[in-house]
C-alpha cells in the first residue's frame, strides 16, 4: 500500500552494486546504474505496472513508456484513461532491455497481475507485487522462480493471519445469500471493484439466484469479457431495467463496491420495502463479521513462497514488513530486511 516514507537499501552484491529504494508508491531497484520503477506512481526508467489496483498502477495516467499485461491495461481503461506509451506483454514473456532480460510471471493476486523476475546476468531479482501463492478463481498460482534476491508482499505478514480455506469461505458467501433470500431480505456483498467483483460475480452467477451488479463492477466486468472471452456468468447491473423489476419485488443478491454499501442498503430498502443485510468480502473480514476471501497469501503461504524460493535475501514491502523479515529470518534462517 502507499503512504510509506521513502527508504533506500543500497549494498554491493559482487561486482554489482544494487539499491531497492521504497516510495509512497511501489519501488525502484537500480543494479550498476540500470534503474527500474515497480509500481511507481511516475514512470521512470524502464517501468513495470504488476497489477490495475490504483495503489500500484498510478503510472498507466502519466506520461512516459510502460510495460503492463494485456489485463492490467482492460482494467485500467475500464475506469480511467490510459495516458502515456504502454506496451503490453502476456504472462509467460521476457524482454530484454540494455543489460537486464525481464520475465513475466503469475502471481496468483487478480486476473493477468504479474511477478517481476530481472535478470541481470550475475544476479536475479524478483519482485512479486501484490501476491497470492494460491491463486484464485481466475488467477493461477503463484509460480515460483529461483532468484538471488525476493522482494515480497507482505500485506499479511504477520502470523495472526491465518486465512480458512477458500472452498470453505466460498461456501459460506453462498449459504448466507441463500439464507437471507430465505429470510426475505436482500442480501448485499461490499466486493472490491478490480479483481474481486469478478470473482463473486463468477461464484455467485454458479448458484440459481438473480446476481445484479452495480454499474461500476458493470463496466469492468463487461469489458473483460468483452477482451478476453471470459464467462463471469449471466448478471444483471442495477441500471438495468430488468434488473429494477426485480429490486422492487424478485429475489437476488448485490454486488457493489464496499464504500457504497451503506448507501446501496437505503436505496434498496426503499425500492424495495424489505430489509438488506450487508457483508463484505475482504482478507480484513478474518477478524470482523464479513467473509475473509482474499487475493493476497495468508502469513503460511507466503512463509512455504519463500522457502520454495529460498533466495540469499529476501526485502519485505508493503504491510507488516518488519515483522514479516524477522519471521524469515527466524523460521527459514534466510537474511530478510523490511522496508516501509
Amino acid at each position: 500500500m502507499g503512504g510509506h516514507p521513502e527508504d533506500a537499501e543500497r549494498s554491493r552484491d559482487g561486482r554489482h552494486w544494487y539499491s531497492i529504494r521504497r516510495l509512497r508508491y511501489g519501488l525502484t531497484v537500480s543494479v550498476n546504474g540500470e534503474e527500474i520503477s515497480l509500481d511507481t506512481r511516475k514512470p521512470k526508467g524502464i517501468t513495470l505496472v504488476s497489477h490495475a489496483h490504483f495503489d500500484h498502477s498510478l503510472s498507466l495516467g502519466e506520461r512516459g513508456e510502460k510495460y503492463t499485461t494485456p489485463g492490467t491495461l482492460s482494467y485500467f481503461s475500464a475506469l480511467r484513461e490510459p495516458y502515456g506509451e504502454i506496451k503490453t506483454l502476456k504472462i509467460g514473456s521476457k524482454i530484454k532491455m540494455d543489460d537486464v532480460e525481464i520475465g513475466f510471471l503469475e502471481s496468483g493476486h487478480i486476473f493477468h497481475s504479474s511477478q517481476f523476475l530481472m535478470d541481470f546476468g550475475d544476479i536475479s531479482i524478483l519482485y512479486t507485487g501484490d501476491l497470492n501463492p494460491k491463486g484464485g478463481l481466475l488467477a493461477e498460482p503463484a509460480e515460483r522462480e529461483e532468484c538471488d534476491i525476493l522482494i515480497i508482499d507482505s500485506t499479511y505478514g504477520s502470523p495472526k493471519y491465518v486465512f480458512p480455506e477458500r472452498e470453505e469461505t466460498e461456501e459460506e458467501i453462498r449459504n448466507w445469500v441463500e439464507e437471507e433470500v430465505r429470510r426475505g431480505k436482500i442480501p448485499v456483498l461490499g466486493v472490491y471493484t478490480i479483481g474481486k467483483a469478478q470473482e463473486i460475480t463468477k461464484l455467485l452467477c454458479e448458484t440459481q439466484l438473480t446476481v445484479i451488479v452495480h454499474p461500476r463492477i458493470n463496466k469492468v466486468n463487461s469489458k473483460l469479457e468483452e477482451e478476453f472471452s471470459l464467462n463471469l456468468g449471466d448478471y444483471l447491473s442495477s441500471g438495468n431495467i430488468e434488473a429494477i423489476k426485480i429490486i422492487e419485488d424478485g429475489e437476488f443478491v448485490l454486488l457493489v463496491p464496499p464504500n457504497l454499501g451503506h448507501r446501496a442498503i437505503r436505496k434498496l430498502e426503499e425500492m424495495s420495502g424489505r430489509k438488506a443485510s450487508y457483508r463484505r468480502v475482504s482478507g480484513w473480514e478474518i477478524f470482523g463479521e464479513g467473509f475473509p476471501l482474499s487475493d493476497h497469501g495468508d502469513f503460511p503461504s507466503l512463509m512455504e513462497f519463500v522457502s520454495d524460493i529460498s533466495p540469499r535475501l529476501v526485502y519485505t514491502v508493503f504491510g507488516h514488513s518488519q515483522r514479516f523479515a524477522k519471521e524469515i529470518k527466524r523460521t527459514l534462517g534466510i537474511e530478510a530486511r523490511g522496508l516501509p
